[in-house]
């Protein structure tokens, strides 16, 4: 019985020029450093010839494949954006390059590392929500985020410390409450 194997190593394509490359078996991400813009939105991610994985690995240093694969993303998404409604978390924070919008993105990371809507941060924060979902579409296509239940994000649930605050409080005006005879 003769079997099929499945290709491991793709290159992304622009215009017939190879920008980026990556490897599935050892989770790496090669990209480009001087093909760095993107003429139109006609990208293609092709299975890759061994001269291409030698190039790519020869001359480039490799970033983590969900690393790599989010910054990629990140930096390249199309102006057509899904918006996401439901309550995410990150299982893994992804490691923006230094940019202007690194803070961004590392205030956006901590609110999705404890679970929470678009919306939440939105109120919370001044980041608009077409940069959120930006965010959120690089995350789910890097496979670092995934949909919780809405109960479980923040603003939907009370922590058992934001209750013993409550019961301080109540606490202390209650016993001055006594104190002043009402």
């Amino acid at each position: 019985v003769q079997t099929c194997a499945l290709p491991i190593y793709f290159v992304i394509e622009n215009n017939d020029k190879i920008i980026a490359c990556f490897d599935l078996k050892n989770r790496e991400f090669y990209q480009h450093p001087e093909l760095t813009s993107i003429t139109g939105q006609d990208l293609s991610i092709v299975p890759a010839n061994l001269n291409i994985i030698v190039k790519f690995k020869k001359n480039f240093q490799y970033k983590e494949l969900n690393t790599g694969i989010w910054q990629f993303i990140w930096d390249h998404s199309p102006s057509d954006l899904p918006e996401y409604y439901g309550a995410y978390r990150l299982r893994h924070w992804p490691q923006p390059e230094l940019d202007q919008q690194r803070h961004v993105v590392l205030k956006i990371s901590a609110y999705f590392s404890r679970g929470c809507t678009v919306q939440y941060i939105e109120q919370k924060t001044s980041i608009n929500a077409t940069l959120i979902n930006r965010y959120l579409f690089a995350c789910h296509i890097a496979q670092i985020v995934e949909e919780i239940p809405e109960k479980d994000s923040l603003g939907q649930i009370t922590t058992p410390l934001e209750i013993q605050e409550v019961s301080k409080v109540r606490g202390f005006f209650n016993s001055l409450r006594k104190k002043l005879g009402l």
